[in-house]
């Protein structure tokens, strides 16, 4: 069983933080680097508040974003990762805010936000996004995210804290522009004969490897495998594995079978790591599915899944009945419709000190 901690109580100065939100439909990372320094990782509303829930935990902490968060990372633009984040850029006015590079093109990003087909077919947080950059860029604070590219360094010393992006990959950058502007322009653009699909907004999703506190850990947003040994999970293990392997893990795309990587788990990730999964939902679609997390349990030490499916938007089907039932037992209480893991570690801690709240819960 972990080890639990009062639920709500400011990490100390020396205390590397993750705290993964999600609500069925909605997924939200808070990282807390050391001395005060945060993150935000995507956005979701909290539908109590209506108030993205990452300004909500750190209110509840007594904690000024303004002051405290130094990054803003949007890791790429489908709703269920980006509603509100325009609202937290406003609010950590003094953080940088970090963008998949594959956005980077003025021309493409205009096109595609005039475009009724191509927003929805590239992905459905598009208009958000491009205000957020219109923004970030306007005060000097974007933040072009691409593999390898090191997104924010507390100091110059090798043990300070670090964030580094390990996607998207120079060659996802150029497919997924040349995509997007043949999606804009109704103009084809021929990709290779060998590896025609389009890496779309999963593809160029930003994922991060933090080292911090002597602690490691990697965020996988929402990045699948691909055919393309220059994209997906491959291009990471093959050109941007950092060289130390992490203790904890935020799942990539919600536990799905397209994102399981037996490099990821062989060159990244050590035995036993704490592994949290947010769910997604869309009607008759709910990941993770069981058999996914029997897969995620065999190669995890704890499994964490921040709520079950959100089930307004859910069929309600036995698979579904089974996976809230394994989170919560046979007497099932009021879901409350979301969920926070936090998972807390300093020098001293032997292992990650976690605690679940709302309808998160370990997965057995």
């Amino acid at each position: 069983m972990p080890e639990a901690r009062v639920p709500a109580n400011v990490p100390e100065a020396d205390e590397f933080e993750i705290s993964v939100f999600g609500g069925g439909y909605g997924e939200c990372v808070c990282i807390h680097f050391g001395e005060g320094s945060w993150a935000i990782i995507d956005s979701f509303v909290n539908p109590v508040t209506n108030a993205p829930v990452a300004l909500d935990y750190l209110d509840s902490l007594g904690l000024d974003p303004n002051d405290s968060v130094r990054l803003v990372i949007a890791s790429h633009w489908d709703d269920d990762h980006i509603q509100g984040i325009s609202k937290i850029a406003k609010e950590c006015s003094k953080a940088k805010v970090v963008i998949s590079g594959a956005l980077s093109r003025r021309d493409v990003r205009n096109f595609v936000a005039t475009r009724s087909k191509a927003k929805s077919s590239f992905g459905s947080g598009l208009s958000e996004m491009v205000g957020l950059i219109q923004t970030a860029q306007s005060e000097g604070r974007l933040v072009w995210a691409s593999a390898n590219k090191v997104l924010w360094t507390k100091g110059l010393v090798t043990t300070s804290p670090v964030f580094v992006a390990l996607s998207p990959s120079e060659d996802t950058i150029g497919r997924s522009i040349e995509w997007l502007v043949g999606e804009a322009t109704s103009k084809r653009v021929p990709l290779s004969l060998r590896y025609r699909a389009p890496d779309k907004p999963n593809g160029v999703s930003v994922v991060g490897f933090v080292n911090a506190l002597g602690q490691q850990a990697l965020f996988g947003a929402d990045l699948e495998n691909t055919p393309n040994p220059e994209g997906g999970w491959d291009a990471v293990v093959s050109h941007s594995n950092p060289g130390i392997k992490a203790s904890a893990f935020k799942i990539p795309h919600h536990g799905s079978k397209t994102s399981h990587n037996e490099g990821v788990w062989m060159e990244l990730i050590e035995d036993d790591p704490l592994s949290i999964v947010s769910p997604w939902t869309n009607g008759g679609t709910t990941l993770p599915s069981n058999d996914n997390l029997d897969y995620l349990l065999g190669k995890s030490g704890e499994l964490f899944l921040t709520a079950p499916p959100l089930t307004r938007k859910a069929t309600i089907t036995p698979d579904i009945d089974r996976l809230i039932r394994r989170m919560h037992g046979d007497e099932v209480r009021e879901l409350v419709g979301m969920g926070h893991v936090r998972a807390r570690r300093n020098s001293s801690d032997r292992r990650w000190l976690v605690d679940s709240f709302g309808d998160a819960a370990e997965i057995r």
